[in-house]
C-alpha cells in the first residue's frame, strides 16, 4: 500500500493491520508543501470530525521497525502522483521498499510558511470559511436588480462548487 496526499489520521497504528497480515508493507510520501491536507483534513483532525487526518502533511507518528515514509517529497498535494515517480512506485509495488535515488529526492524541510499553516488548524480552514460566507452574504445584500442577483449568487454558487471539487 502505498500513500501520497493522504488523509489518513496521523495516529493511525499501523502495526495491528501488519500483525493480522491484513497489509504487508506500506509507504507514505509526505509532501513538503500539501496545504490541502495541511488545511482542511488537519482541520477535521484537529476537531474529531470523522476519520480524516493529516498523514499526508505530517506523516503517520506510529513506530515501525523499518522505514515506512519519505518527509519531504517537494510539491504539493498531487506530488507523489507526478509521473516522475511512477518506476519508483511500481519498484515498491513489485519488490516492497523504496529505492535510495527516492530518498535522494526529498528534501530535509519545508518552507516556513508551510509550517505555520500546518500549526495553525483549524484556523486557516474557519478564515477561509468566513470568507466565503461573507462573500455570499455581500452578494445577497448588493442593491442591484432581482435577476442580476440571482445570477451573481449562480456564478457564486458554481465558483465554489469548482473549488470544492478541484480540492
Amino acid at each position: 500500500m502505498l500513500f501520497a496526499g493522504s488523509v489518513v489520521q496521523a495516529s493511525f497504528d499501523w502495526n495491528e493491520l501488519i500483525e493480522q497480515k491484513r497489509i504487508e508493507k506500506f509507504f507514505n510520501f509526505v509532501a513538503s508543501s500539501d496545504y490541502v491536507v495541511a488545511i482542511f483534513p488537519k482541520t477535521f483532525q484537529a476537531l474529531g470530525i470523522q476519520d480524516l487526518g493529516s498523514a499526508g502533511f505530517d506523516g503517520f507518528t506510529c513506530e515501525l521497525s523499518e522505514p515506512y515514509q519519505l518527509r519531504y517529497l517537494p510539491g504539493n498535494h498531487g506530488a507523489g502522483t507526478h509521473e516522475k515517480y511512477w518506476d519508483e512506485i511500481a519498484n515498491f509495488i513489485v519488490h516492497g521498499k523504496v529505492s535510495d535515488s527516492l530518498k535522494m529526492m526529498a528534501t530535509e524541510s519545508r518552507s516556513s510558511f508551510m509550517k505555520v499553516l500546518g500549526s495553525t488548524a483549524p484556523a486557516p480552514f474557519l478564515i477561509i470559511l468566513l470568507f466565503v460566507i461573507a462573500l455570499g452574504t455581500g452578494i445577497l445584500f448588493l442593491p442591484i436588480a432581482g435577476l442580476i442577483k440571482v445570477l451573481c449568487l449562480a456564478f457564486y454558487s458554481v465558483c465554489i462548487w469548482k473549488i470544492i471539487t478541484w480540492i
